[in-house]
């Protein structure tokens, strides 16, 4: 937006330059030299100078006073930046039960934003933009347009202050179990275990485990800074009770520039 104002106004003063040199021609502001000299005096050269020295800096005050704050913001806005400072960003939670084999109870995968300006960024939203989903059959968009994610390590204010860092969690896979007693002649205790998707705070339906998502976010702040990631996540919905077997044989993410 500031470039078209930028722009505007560029063409505005050529155009009003253009017309009042068709109505005011240059040459009248050119001292009389008569014709048997082609020589101007140092004082008529001078005075001409100075003339032409008070039009341009008359020009540029009156372009400073429209465009003061588009200009400011051009040397100092915050900035915005998607990126990740572990290799490694699917991670898991263990279970807090004691016990010889430690299993997982969630594996969630992040990413981190960072302010690379050099003002703070205020009012920052996190948003999913697009969540397709496709197998070898189809190809559907989900329902989570403009949906929150919520960010870590921001006040109430949503401020992030220059070279700070926030980490949101994109998604996690979540193990859920519960205890039916079951009576019969043992008296026995059988355990059901479920696990569910979840896309920041939206669980995602079970008929799109099998298959490719889609993710593609957006963070911005005041002023319209932002920037945008696309996430890929491929899962055949089979659980694993540790990260290293889970990323191995049954998930996948990639993550790249949106656009790039």
């Amino acid at each position: 937006m500031r470039k078209k104002h930028l722009f505007g106004l560029f063409i505005f003063c050529i155009l009003a330059g253009y017309f009042l040199g068709m109505f005011f021609p240059l040459k009248n502001m050119l001292p009389v030299v008569e014709k048997k000299s082609n020589t101007i005096s140092t004082y008529e050269f001078h005075s001409l100078f100075v003339n032409w020295v008070l039009v341009v800096t008359t020009l540029l005050t009156v372009i400073v006073a429209l465009l003061k704050e588009e200009i400011v913001k051009c040397f100092r806005h915050p900035k915005l930046s998607i990126h990740r400072k572990e290799k490694n960003a699917l991670k898991e939670k263990l279970d807090d039960v004691e016990q010889d084999r430690k299993i997982a109870d969630e594996f969630y995968y992040t990413i981190g934003i960072e302010n690379t300006g050099n003002v703070e960024a205020r009012n920052i939203d996190l948003i999913i933009t697009s969540l397709r989903y496709a197998n070898n059959v189809t190809e559907i968009e989900i329902p989570l347009r403009n949906k929150h994610i919520e960010l870590s390590d921001c006040d109430l204010g949503k401020i992030l202050a220059p070279s700070m860092y926030s980490e949101a969690t994109i998604f996690s896979l979540i193990r859920e179990s519960s205890s039916q007693n079951m009576t019969n002649a043992n008296q026995s205790n059988a355990n059901k275990t479920s696990y569910s998707l979840k896309i920041g705070n939206n669980v995602i339906g079970t008929e799109y485990y099998s298959g490719e998502l889609k993710l593609t976010i957006q963070v911005y702040c005041d002023g319209g800074y932002k920037d945008s990631r696309e996430i890929k996540i491929k899962w055949d919905g089979v659980w694993e009770d540790r990260l290293v077997d889970i990323i191995k044989n049954h998930i996948s993410v990639e993550e790249a520039d949106n656009g790039k």
